[in-house]
């Protein structure tokens, strides 16, 4: 049998309407790091792994890059918005590497003004 392998995939609960995104992890630096990194969660009786904000961030900055589908950008937003608190110098390393750096500052600064208002 052959499959397409993609980027990512999702996952949709009828009953509930939740939707759950899934990525296929590539042998780079970053996804490692993104492996190290994951949180478990406890769901019932199982551990959950579950991306950081900051790499899901990055995720989203490299998506953004590659579709300038700017519903990856109001996400960022939306993390920034929730959490009290991101490695701003983690982020930092890793949009360099990538070639988002301006992008995230831009988020960055919206993130600011949006809090100061």
């Amino acid at each position: 049998m052959t499959c397409c392998l993609k980027k990512e995939f999702n996952f949709f609960h009828g009953d509930t309407g939740v939707k759950i995104d899934f990525w296929i992890l590539k042998d780079t630096a970053f996804d490692e790091s993104r492996m190290q990194r994951r949180v478990a969660k406890k769901i019932g009786k199982e551990d959950v792994w579950f991306s950081t904000p900051e790499d899901l961030i990055l995720i989203k900055l490299q998506w953004y890059k590659e579709s300038q589908s700017t519903r990856h950008l109001e996400d960022i937003e939306s993390i920034l918005d929730i959490q009290l608190s991101v490695d701003k110098e983690y982020l930092r390393h890793w949009a360099l590497a990538q070639g988002t750096s301006t992008i995230l500052e831009a988020e960055f600064d919206k993130a600011k003004k949006a809090k100061m208002s």
